[in-house]
């Protein structure tokens, strides 16, 4: 257990985890006793739909839908999962594209988009609050000095129709480069980071880079639930890299801000520490390899939607489930494993999506049925991939 993650593994996790925003935050949508698990798997100009069985984890596929994609296309469910807000740049021409897509009873998005907005710069990060009625992005574009110009875009959302109108002012505008240096070695990238579990509080955030390092703050405002109006901006915690191979990723959930730091190529052990939701600078605990191996040599931590449970990625290609224990403040080992990593959870909480592996001459993603009160996993299943590069998106339609 103690040996390292071979180093292209390592380079590979920290590639995927250093692209900015460094962050996964768990959101929710209500559930309903006629609810549908979907998941879209977004591939190019086409997006397959399956219904995935809670309780088997096999999938049934109910279309494919070929849609004008744009590059990098950011996929959003309502959450109802009614409707498909595909958002995407033109990085050539420097201009944005939302698009708005319903879907039929089985989620399959249907031909032609029943609204589309074009804006003229970049725009990114597409959110939906609690309640689906509003909405937010995130917007970005340099000056001659290329120095970073941010502001917080808000929409009204129609939860009936789907439809969007944009306010005509921003939510919220930051200063040159945020909280980055504005030196000429230095450089500023605004984000939205998402929602967490109750949709109330939205977190953002800024990348800030050197020559040798880079750091991510991270946010918190609260949203007001009558008005969509934004409270000021709290800091709650950083992550970022050095140029020793060491990073640290940063992970909001209900229950606690965890901290991982990967030492990289130094020689220095890894570990995780567990602030409370509202952040800080003091953590509750770290656990480190004294406290459980897993914090110490594992190559990435990723919790559940709940937050209390945490996946260790490990050296043999799998996953080790851990459990945050706050009465002895620790990380216990459940001495439960999957082999494979996890890539993203169902909506529900219910299912677990991992990451894809070759099969033959395609690609599969694995799927576990997972029971967040008990912590068993049971029941795996495949869903073929058009692509390895195909994205996953899970949804729940009611």
């Amino acid at each position: 257990m103690r040996s390292r993650l071979s180093s292209s593994l390592l380079f590979a996790l920290a590639f995927s985890l250093l692209i900015p925003p460094i962050i996964t935050v768990a959101q929710t949508a209500p559930a309903a006793s006629s609810t549908l698990d979907v998941l879209y798997l977004v591939t190019g100009i086409e997006i397959q739909t399956y219904n995935v069985n809670p309780e088997t984890g096999d999938p049934t596929e109910y279309g494919t839908s070929t849609i004008p994609l744009p590059q990098y296309p950011t996929v959003v469910p309502s959450l109802d999962g009614h409707f498909l807000y595909i958002l995407g740049n033109n990085f050539e021409t420097k201009t944005t594209t939302l698009m708005v897509y319903q879907t039929d009873p089985n989620g399959v998005p249907q031909n032609p988009a029943i609204q589309t907005l074009n804006f003229g710069v970049s725009v990114t990060n597409f959110v939906l609050d609690s309640r689906g009625s509003f909405a937010y992005a995130a917007q970005s574009k340099q000056n001659s000095l290329h120095q970073s110009l941010a502001e917080i875009r808000s929409f009204t959302v129609n939860p009936q129709t789907g439809l969007l109108v944009e306010s005509p002012k921003p939510s919220a505008t930051y200063p040159l480069d945020g909280p980055c240096g504005t030196g000429l070695l230095d450089s500023g990238g605004f984000f939205l980071a998402g929602f967490n579990y109750s949709r109330d509080q939205l977190y953002d955030g800024w990348y800030c880079a050197d020559l040798d390092t880079g750091t991510s703050r991270f946010y918190t405002r609260q949203v007001d639930q009558q008005t969509g109006a934004l409270g000021p901006d709290v800091p709650i915690s950083t992550g970022g890299y050095s140029d020793t191979g060491g990073f640290s990723t940063v992970n909001i959930t209900p229950i606690a801000i965890l901290n991982y730091y990967n030492a990289g190529f130094n020689g220095n052990e890894n570990s995780v520490s567990v602030f409370p939701p509202t952040g800080g600078n003091t953590p509750i605990f770290t656990c480190t390899w004294a406290m459980l191996e897993l914090c110490g040599f594992a190559g990435a931590e990723i919790p559940d939607r709940t937050g209390n449970y945490i996946f260790f990625a490990t050296n043999q290609g799998g996953s080790e489930l851990t459990k945050l224990d706050f009465n002895e403040s620790k990380i216990v080992d459940l001495g439960i494993s999957i082999p494979d990593y996890v890539e993203v959870f169902g909506l529900d909480d219910k299912l677990i999506y991992g990451g894809r592996k070759p099969y033959g001459n395609q690609f599969v993603m694995p799927i576990y049925v997972f029971d967040p009160g008990s912590g068993s996993i049971t029941n795996r299943s495949e869903v073929p991939l058009p692509s390895p590069y195909s994205m996953p998106v899970p949804a729940l339609r009611n």
